[in-house]
């Protein structure tokens, strides 16, 4: 399920205690850098940036998980201390940023550049449907957060999150980074009416997986 951008190598991942780190203005509430720093793997998510942030949200960035739509909102500055990007779409959608994705890999050399693809898309859809008992409804799409928890399942069984929306009460910011999309409730809110993510569905789901102690919270 995971290759290189590239060529097409299917690549196997080693990912030992991870934690997943989300966009949500809830991490500013803590102080919690250097606990984060202390797993093995940080992932991040999408445009997500930690120059100003680090006592909240850590130093490194071990992995990066983006959506294709999002790959566009990367620059040198946020990319600077990441090792490998993953990039998620189906094939229409990748082939549509190939240019995008080789200037960032010009920009980067060092950088290591995969892609989720199909498969993997029409995997977690299905897992949506197991848990919902319902068919995806068109107006629906999942977010880089459910695709990065059930990622890094397939790789590791000690998987931490932390800064997601459903975990905090507060209506906080949406972005910890910038002010897209006020804030984080109001927004939640508007996507249920409209397409896009249905946080409401994915947070009864991601709390299912923390009462069965299959995912962790920090």
């Amino acid at each position: 399920m995971l290759y290189d951008f590239f060529s097409n190598q299917k690549i196997n991942l080693n990912i030992e205690k991870c934690i997943i780190v989300g966009n949500s203005g809830n991490v500013l509430d803590h102080t919690k850098g250097d606990e984060i720093n202390k797993y093995n793997t940080i992932i991040r998510l999408n445009d997500s940036k930690i120059k100003e942030y680090k006592k909240f949200v850590g130093n490194r960035t071990d992995i990066r998980i983006c959506a294709h739509n999002a790959i566009k909102n990367l620059n040198k500055i946020i990319l600077r201390n990441d090792n490998i990007l993953i990039i998620w779409g189906v094939k229409m959608h990748l082939n549509k940023i190939n240019n995008i994705v080789l200037k960032i890999k010009n920009e980067n050399p060092k950088l290591k550049i995969y892609k989720l693809t199909n498969d993997f898309i029409n995997h977690n859809y299905l897992i949506y449907q197991r848990f919902t008992n319902n068919i995806r409804p068109k107006t629906l799409w999942l977010s880089t957060g459910w695709f990065s928890i059930f990622f890094a399942l397939l790789y590791t069984k000690l998987v931490t999150i932390y800064g997601f929306g459903f975990l905090s009460n507060k209506n906080c910011k949406y972005h910890y980074y910038d002010n897209r999309n006020g804030l984080q409730y109001e927004y939640f809110r508007l996507t249920s009416m409209q397409k896009g993510h249905k946080f409401n569905f994915e947070s009864k789901i991601f709390t299912h997986l923390i009462n069965k102690e299959i995912i962790n919270i920090l």
